[in-house]
């Protein structure tokens, strides 16, 4: 009887046994299922070079992510209104926003190789280049901090974000390569500064005319009312008077009370920015009067005044040899610009982009 007992149990123990055998290698299986199926749906990190430089997946999202306001606002103009799961694989004037935002990602990264490279070529090279940006940002920040620890001077910003970061350096840069006239494409020739000179004389450097006005301009803020009331008639009969072909100097004579307040101002051409602070309301007044003419009476901003215009001198402008140097720097900063957009287009990319379109669609979902 007990080896009957012995047997059954000893039976029992090997199902239990094998069962548990059983669901340690169900287990093992779901692990292994599970893991594989995480690492299938696992974005991949993006993988771009341009020009022989791999691009850092940092970098890449972070000038993306630069990029995305601008694309929601062009297909916004297009019709495209609701960022949704789908928005980023919609088609809309013939592409998709992930398409677009994959295209002005390329293109600033090309953009930024670009710029780099050129400080490389020529003498300003920065540790890293364009993969180096996000180290010299934190040294930069870090220097920054221990100034403040320190209760020394920080000029500009106390902590720069990669936006502001990447900015400053690129700026930087640019003024680095455009203050050389040695470097490619920088030096400037006297027929190029003339002909810039001329196509943009009346828009960039044109003066103001030359002017000379009377007026009366008095300030009631601090008058009692019955004084302010008095005045202001006066001058009211002045302005009769002095239309009646009389000027304005000669008109006043008649009205001690207002003499006080006369005033003669003649402005040269250099000089109307300086004086605007000061007599703003009543200059911008005389600049709207031809010679004879004179304004009504005005009364704004707890002042009232009267103008008349005596004198204008026309067409003037800064002479060219007082404006050679910002002209100079105004030609080679277009140049800049025209360098880098040519380099970054013939720079060399590699990378599968449907990989790189999958990327950033599973980026914008939030897949990422």
């Amino acid at each position: 009887m007990a080896d009957k007992r012995n047997a059954a149990a000893s039976r029992t123990g090997s199902r239990h046994r094998s069962c548990m055998a059983v669901v340690a290698v169900v287990c093992a299986v779901l692990v292994l299922l599970v893991g594989l199926l995480w690492l299938l749906r696992r974005p991949k990190e993006v993988d771009i070079t341009i020009q022989g430089q791999q691009i850092q997946p940092q970098l890449f999202d972070q000038i993306m992510r630069q990029q995305v306001s601008d694309v929601i606002y062009e297909f916004r103009q297009r019709g495209l209104e609701r960022v949704d799961g789908t928005y980023w694989d919609t088609v809309c004037g013939g592409e998709t926003p992930g398409a677009y935002l994959m295209e002005l990602t390329l293109g600033q990264l090309r953009r930024l190789v670009a710029i780099y490279d050129m400080a490389q070529a020529t003498g300003t090279p920065l540790e890293g280049g364009v993969n180096g940006i996000f180290d010299r940002m934190e040294a930069e920040n870090q220097g920054r901090a221990e100034k403040q620890e320190a209760g020394q001077p920080v000029y500009g910003l106390s902590e720069f974000t990669f936006q502001t970061y990447l900015e400053y350096e690129v700026d930087w840069l640019e003024k680095q390569y455009c203050a050389d006239p040695a470097h490619p494409g920088m030096q400037v020739t006297e027929d190029e500064r003339e002909a810039y000179y001329q196509k943009n004389l009346e828009t960039d450097f044109k003066l103001p005319d030359g002017i000379s006005f009377s007026y009366l301009y008095m300030d009631t803020n601090f008058m009692d009312p019955q004084q302010a009331d008095n005045l202001t008639s006066q001058l009211r009969e002045l302005e009769q008077a002095a239309r009646n072909g009389q000027r304005l100097e000669e008109a006043v004579e008649q009205y001690p009370d207002l003499l006080p307040y006369f005033e003669h101002s003649d402005i040269q051409p250099d000089q109307a920015a300086s004086h605007m602070d000061s007599m703003g309301d009543v200059l911008d007044l005389a600049y709207t009067l031809e010679p004879g003419e004179q304004s009504g009476v005005v009364e704004a901003n707890g002042g009232v005044y009267l103008v008349q215009c005596t004198a204008r001198t026309y067409d003037n402008y800064l002479p060219l040899d007082q404006v050679a140097d910002s002209i100079d720097t105004a030609l080679r900063q277009q140049r800049y610009t025209q360098m880098v957009q040519s380099k970054a287009k013939a720079l060399k990319l590699v990378g599968d982009q449907q990989e790189v379109l999958d990327y950033v669609i599973n980026q914008m979902r939030g897949d990422g």
